[in-house]
């Protein structure tokens, strides 16, 4: 539950501040949860799924499409009590992203025909794919920031991993998130060849062994790669950085994604550029790159930009549009939509 700071941890805590309790259900033994976890207020996480659903009279219940477990029979059972149901279409259910069974694939067939369960979807793409299956109960709502967690108000630590680059006095491209296939290599080492002048710094987890395959970047003197880093200490290395990046490749899983990432990087105030992502052209202050030449040139352009104030206000302002709460709102709008 704590090691990825993603929606379902963001809608959880969010949901909670509005004077609700929330059950985070997981079946992760990597979790290590055993009974129930107060880890926020009004948050508890839990491996007790089976108990709540048999002692909670009534209960809300929020299941994202690409977690395993509550197949189609339990899914009936829980409607058939009366419990409100909400299904978060996040990612596109593909081989690639997900342990896709065909278990899976079956309930989510099983949702889209039911126009009694509400489905929220979090990226244009995937709204358009639920759209071939039902009329009506469908709702966009994209991922978002908690805002107070990366808006910089003065100046922060400077992490130990980041010193030596730092101490480089060059100009800093950063990156976080999850290194995996939809992640584009090639135009880092493209960068990495082309502006020896400038450090490229990534964080995050080695998420299916591709960053392996490049030998971790350790050709290069201006790429390092850190590992991984807890949530509440990636506003310290952003704030070091001059541009901050999202390289993925457009495929199948990067077309209906609504990246986290590009909401923080917007409450940091930091120049944003990014491969041509659907879900990023629809804010004004990411600036969007249709190849490789055009990232690296957008990245010098973005470089000049680090202190132009209209900039800064724009990426505010679309930061605070994109704020957990206000997407925790959305939600609870939905199920009270449900109740009339």
């Amino acid at each position: 539950y704590m090691k990825m700071y993603q929606r379902p941890q963001h809608m959880a805590i969010n949901i909670a501040k509005e004077n609700n309790i929330y059950f985070y259900c997981t079946m992760n033994l990597n979790d290590n949860i055993s009974g129930f976890k107060k880890v926020e207020e009004n948050v508890y996480v839990t491996n007790e799924w089976n108990l709540l659903k048999k002692k909670l009279p009534k209960f809300n219940f929020i299941l994202y499409a690409n977690i395993n477990g509550c197949w189609i029979e339990e899914f009936q059972e829980i409607e058939k009590k009366g419990n409100k149901i909400l299904y978060e279409y996040i990612d596109d259910l593909h081989d690639d992203l997900t342990d896709i069974s065909p278990k899976l694939l079956e309930r989510h067939q099983y949702v889209l025909s039911n126009e009694n369960i509400p489905i929220l979807c979090t990226a244009k793409n995937l709204y358009n794919k639920a759209k071939k299956s039902r009329e009506k109960n469908i709702y966009l709502s994209t991922n978002g920031v908690n805002y107070d967690d990366f808006h910089i108000t003065q100046k922060r630590p400077l992490p130990e991993k980041l010193k030596e680059i730092v101490n480089k006095k060059t100009k800093i491209i950063g990156y976080y998130g999850a290194l995996a296939q939809w992640f584009d290599y090639e135009l880092i080492i493209k960068i990495a060849k082309e502006k020896k002048d400038w450090d490229i710094v990534l964080i995050g987890i080695d998420y299916d062994k591709t960053l392996e395959k490049y030998n971790y970047f350790k050709d290069f003197d201006n790429v390092h790669y850190l590992g991984t880093v807890p949530y509440k200490e990636l506003v310290n290395y952003g704030y070091y950085c001059n541009v901050l990046t999202i390289p993925f490749i457009v495929n199948e899983i990067t077309l209906s994604t609504s990246p986290v990432k590009v909401f923080e990087y917007m409450a940091m105030e930091k120049p944003i550029v990014t491969t041509d992502l659907p879900e990023c052209r629809n804010y004004k202050s990411v600036m969007i790159a249709k190849n490789h030449d055009e990232f690296i040139k957008l990245l010098d352009k973005a470089i000049k930009k680090g202190n132009d104030k209209e900039y800064k206000k724009l990426l505010k302002k679309e930061a605070l549009e994109n704020t957990w709460d206000k997407k925790a709102k959305e939600v609870i709008e939905i199920f009270k939509e449900q109740q009339n």
